[in-house]
C-alpha cells in the first residue's frame, strides 16, 4: 500500500505545517479541559519540538526524527479513544509524527510503498 494513502491530513510537505499547527491547537483545547494531564503536556512538548525542528523548511536529522514518542503515548493513553474529538486529535498527531519521522520529499512521499520505507526505529 502506498504510504500517502494512509494519510488524511498530509498529502505533501506544504500540508505538514498547517497539520502541526492544527495538532498543537487541538492539544491546547484538550489541555483547557485537563490542564495537568501529563500525557497531553508531553505530546504538546513533542509537537512544539517537531515544529521548531522544521521551522523555515529546516531538514531534521535522523536522530531528531526518531526521538519523539507521540504514537506510543497515544496508544497507551487514548486507545480506544473515548470521544470523536480525541480520536480526530490523535489521528492528526499520528500523521504529524509519522510524516516527521519519514521526512520524505513530495515525489517520494506520494509514490513510495510503506514496505519500502527504511527501518530505523
Amino acid at each position: 500500500m502506498r504510504l500517502i494513502d494512509q494519510y488524511k491530513y498530509i498529502k505533501q510537505r506544504s500540508d505538514f505545517y498547517p497539520a502541526i499547527d492544527d495538532a498543537i491547537a487541538r492539544t491546547f483545547a484538550l489541555l483547557k479541559q485537563a490542564p495537568n494531564d501529563p500525557t497531553l503536556n508531553s505530546i504538546l512538548t513533542q509537537l512544539d519540538y517537531i515544529k521548531r525542528l522544521t521551522a523555515g523548511g529546516r531538514e531534521p536529522t535522523l536522530d531528531e526524527r526518531t526521538s519523539t514518542r507521540i504514537g506510543v503515548r497515544l496508544v497507551r493513553e487514548f486507545e480506544p479513544a473515548p470521544t470523536d474529538e480525541i480520536e480526530e486529535w490523535a489521528n492528526v498527531c499520528r500523521e504529524v509524527e509519522g510524516y516527521f519521522r519519514d521526512w520524505l520529499d513530495d515525489a517520494t512521499f506520494q509514490t513510495i510503498d510503506e514496505d519500502d520505507l527504511p527501518d530505523f526505529y
